[in-house]
Order: C-alpha cells, then structure tokens, then sequence
C-alpha cells in the first residue's frame, strides 16, 4: 500500500453511523482520491455539498413525482460531499477551527431548509395544518440529536463485559439493552441514518405520487427522534457512571 493510499484509508471517520460507515464515507473517499492532489479546499466541498442540498430541498418542496425523486437522490450527493470535506481536510491536512464551524453552520441549515420545505411544500398541496406542529417537532428533535452526538465526546461510550454483570437479571438486561443498540436504525439515527430515510421516504412519495409519505417522513422522525431524546441521555450516562470506581459511583 503507498503512502497516498494509507492516507486515503487514514481520512475515514473510524466513529461514525452504521450509513455513513457503510456507504456515504466510502464513495466520499472515492471523490477524495480525485480531488485531493487539486486546488479544491474542504470549505469549497461543504459550500457546494450545502448548495446542492438547498437544490435538493427545492426540487422536494414542489411535491411533484419527478422533482421528489431527483430531490432525495441529491440529498444522498450532498450528504456524501459533506463526508468529503472533513476527508479531504484530513487527507491535507488542513483541518482548522474555522473549517469545523462552517461544517457544522452548513448541517443546520441545509436541515433548517430541508425540513421547511417538506412541511411547507406539503401543506400547499393537502392543506394539512397538522404538518407544521410535526415539522417543528421533527426539527427540533434533529438538532438535539446532533447536540448529543456533539456531546459524546465529554462522555466515555458505553463497555459491555458481561463477566462483570452480577446476577442472571442483570445479564439479561445487560444482553437485551445490547440487542437494542445492535438494531437499525436504533443504534444511532445520525445525520446519515436521518437524510437516508428522508431520501427512502422521498423516493416512495415521488414514485406513488401521494405526498402522504411526506407525512409519514415527518412523523417517523418525531417517534424515532423522540425515543433517542430519551435513549441516548441514558445510554450515556449510565455509560459513564459505569466506568467510576463502584465507591465513587454510589
């Protein structure tokens, strides 16, 4: 392997969701290897990947079948840009605070934008008002969800040693919370887990021609996002209280 090759391989986020680890972030190391040896800056990619997600969010608020299927289908391009840019920084290493920020500015509004789209695009063709509470909701429940996963850097991700468990009730529990966190998209709902199911849902809604899966999106976020509001405080907290000396923690 050359030394370019290791640095490619090197530019992956190790820690990422079970989408992104699995598709986005290897085709995003693809658009690296073109263009990693070019003029092109990681600011450039996160402005272009925000400018076709703000394209993206356009084509789906029209509701139409045609513009819904190009529209999802953009939202993957643009989530696979934006694994680019923090690659290419690596890659280059070029990595900078300001760099960090305009990715995480770029994420909120391409969110802020995409989920506008859909409730406002949707309620002009159905006169649903139940869209808007449900949109905020799914809005609001997005953004706290990437202020957790910002946040998990302060807490220790969780150790499972079931030798440690100590009773039978105890490694039951230990061996169901474990199944819990190995089904998808439970696992995570990240940003990927997210802007793909905004894309399955947006491609059902364009093929069928029934903007009611616009709806079933928004409310599938607000259950899944909601039981993550939840779960993942817990999972974090029990996490690092785990990992006190049995003293301190009690």
């Amino acid at each position: 392997m050359t030394e370019r090759s290791e640095r490619l391989r090197a530019a992956i986020k190790t820690k990422d969701g079970w989408f992104a680890r699995t598709f986005s972030a290897k085709l995003a190391n693809k658009f690296v290897s073109l263009v990693g040896d070019t003029a092109v800056t990681p600011n450039q990619v996160t402005l272009f990947a925000l400018f076709v997600a703000l394209v993206a969010s356009y084509l789906m608020f029209t509701m139409e079948p045609i513009p819904l299927i190009v529209g999802s289908i953009l939202l993957q391009i643009a989530f696979i840009l934006d694994c680019a840019d923090g690659q290419l920084a690596r890659f280059k290493g070029v990595g900078s605070a300001i760099g960090g920020w305009l990715d995480q500015v770029a994420d909120r509004i391409r969110e802020f934008f995409l989920v506008l789209a859909l409730i406002w695009g949707y309620y002009l063709v159905t006169d649903d008002v139940t869209i808007w509470p449900l949109g905020f909701a799914a809005f609001f429940l997005l953004f706290m969800l990437e202020y957790y996963s910002q946040m998990n850097c302060q807490i220790p991700d969780p150790v499972r040693d079931e030798d440690e468990a100590d009773s039978g009730s105890d490694e039951e529990f230990e061996a169901f919370e474990g199944a819990i966190d190995r089904i998808m998209p439970l696992a995570g709902f990240r940003m990927g887990e997210q802007l793909f199911f905004f894309t399955l849902f947006g491609i059902i809604a364009g093929v069928t021609g029934d903007p009611v899966w616009i709806k079933y999106l928004i409310i599938f976020v607000v259950l899944l996002g909601g039981a993550h509001l939840l779960y993942r405080p817990y999972r974090r907290l029990k996490a690092y209280y785990s990992s006190l000396p049995k003293d301190e923690a009690a």
